[in-house]
């Protein structure tokens, strides 16, 4: 894992309806990245010195974005299955103070679906914000997608995934250029 700049983790974080919502993070004024200021995120983070494996990055990044709902990130986490790896290369001029051509994550993509009524319950509903740390947690519904301009390479880890659930779309990136790659990785591994 010695080749990749970072290593990270991500959800697909949805409900389980026929035109399912999605929980996507915005990232407002003030991100240190200042180029991805309004672009659309999967929920998650990279990895830090406390993080054990993907899975855990995943678990301590969602406790900490959505900190006041402990109730829906204890659902969300619970239902959490390994969906793929990817190999993100970012082109360095989009990013703050990277010095290379590219910048290459390893990220891992999780998905938890929740059933919308429970959703619903604990007030998980399309235009909603759910907390605002680095970003703003929302609530976007399907058709949403298609106008929001998605951060690195996401807008091409959502279409492989909306494609797979056959519901083909294509999303626009924020800004273009970022490679991806599927790659085999093992969520549960101890990382160094």
């Amino acid at each position: 894992m010695d080749k990749y700049d970072s290593l990270a983790s991500v959800a697909i974080i949805r409900t389980d309806s026929d035109t399912p919502d999605y929980l996507l993070e915005e990232k407002t004024p003030g991100y240190h990245h200042e180029k991805l200021v309004g672009g659309i995120w999967l929920i998650g983070g990279n990895k830090d010195q406390r993080h054990r494996n993907f899975r855990h990055i995943m678990e301590t990044e969602l406790m900490e974005e959505i900190p006041e709902r402990e109730e829906i990130t204890k659902e969300i986490i619970r239902r959490f299955k390994f969906y793929r790896g990817f190999e993100l290369s970012e082109p360095g001029e989009h990013l703050t103070g990277f010095q290379g051509d590219y910048s290459t994550v390893l990220v891992a993509v999780f998905e938890s679906i929740l059933p919308t009524e429970l959703a619903r319950s604990v007030g998980v509903s399309r235009g909603t914000t759910l907390a605002e740390t680095e970003g703003r947690i929302q609530v976007y519904g399907e058709e949403d997608l298609e106008r929001l301009e998605f951060g690195w390479g996401f807008n091409q880890v959502m279409e492989r995934y909306l494609s797979e659930q056959c519901r083909g779309k294509k999303l626009k990136p924020k800004l273009p250029g970022t490679i991806i790659r599927a790659v085999d990785i093992d969520p549960e591994a101890q990382l160094g």
